[in-house]
């Protein structure tokens, strides 16, 4: 009978473990918010980190991995490869965000990156300036 006192069924521990907060999470963080390319005369990239700022469960199996996608708004916005759609808690990654100037229209051009996560969302807006004035003489 001593035995049966200590035994806790799996999934009662699981449930209580959720209710003290022992689960981790995911949280979608994204630096910076904007992208002000100001005026370019070629290609341009920035770079847009992401991160997993959630927390750990501090339990085995209770890590909470981000999964994300990266979508741009415009043709003129472009995004080199990353390794993954998955970071663990604390964990970052880096994407070169590329404009390409002969798809901009003349003057002020607006975009987004959007992106979508387990952790939530987040949009950085990319502005960019194109001037095909010449100079004055």
């Amino acid at each position: 009978m001593r035995n049966a006192d200590v035994k806790v069924p799996l999934l009662a521990t699981g449930l209580l473990l959720s209710s003290l907060g022992c689960d981790g999470s995911a949280e979608l963080e994204v630096t910076p918010t904007q992208l002000n390319y100001g005026t370019i005369a070629g290609d341009a990239h920035m770079r847009l980190t992401i991160k997993n700022a959630g927390s750990s469960g501090g339990f085995i199996g209770s890590d909470v991995d981000l999964e994300f996608s990266v979508v741009p708004s415009e043709d003129w916005l472009r995004l080199d490869s990353f390794d993954g759609a998955a970071l663990s808690p604390g964990s970052s990654e880096s994407i070169e965000v590329w404009v390409d100037r002969g798809e901009l229209l003349q003057g002020r051009n607006n975009g987004w990156v959007d992106i979508t996560s387990n952790g939530g969302n987040k949009s950085v807006m990319v502005l960019v300036w194109r001037d095909d004035t010449p100079p004055a003489e």
